[in-house]
């Protein structure tokens, strides 16, 4: 707790528009708005919420409805609304686990994993221009950062 607090009274911000939080927020926003806009023009009526559960559901068919909330870091209620959402789409459905019949089993239709060819290269495409101007080597460090800062606000000090 105190390494904590003291990393966090050495950092001093003399800009304000420098807050982690502001900046990695404004960015969020502006990429998802990017997304939206080329989603539009593919006729897609997804929702940026949608994107962890199916990102996940792409590396790893099959998850529990309880895990992909734990992994998006979502609430029971948003990713249940999400799933309806996804499942009235037919881009995923919902099995009674086996093993516990208040578990549901999450699988991906013919559909969602149809998808992936379309959003993968739609996601990179972005992805390349947001990091235009950045070396790999930067973006390395980044991502390296990003992880950690991830972990420290999921597991605190």
């Amino acid at each position: 707790m105190y390494f904590c607090l003291r990393v966090m009274k050495s950092m001093s911000l003399q800009n304000p528009s420098e807050a982690f939080s502001l900046l990695s927020g404004r960015m969020g926003r502006l990429l998802r708005l990017k997304f939206k806009k080329e989603l539009k023009k593919l006729n897609l009526n997804l929702h940026d919420r949608h994107f962890g559960v199916l990102l996940d559901l792409w590396s790893n068919d099959g998850l529990k409805q309880h895990d992909l909330a734990l992994a998006s870091i979502k609430d029971k209620a948003t990713i249940t609304r999400s799933l309806d959402e996804l499942e009235k789409m037919k881009i995923i459905f919902r099995v009674n686990d086996e093993e516990d019949r208040r578990n549901k089993i999450i699988y991906l239709t013919y559909t969602g994993k149809k998808l992936r060819e379309i959003l993968l290269p739609l996601i990179h495409t972005i992805t390349h221009l947001a990091l235009e101007g950045i070396s790999s080597e930067e973006y390395k460090v980044f991502l390296k950062v990003l992880r950690k800062m991830y972990f420290n606000l999921r597991n605190p000090c």
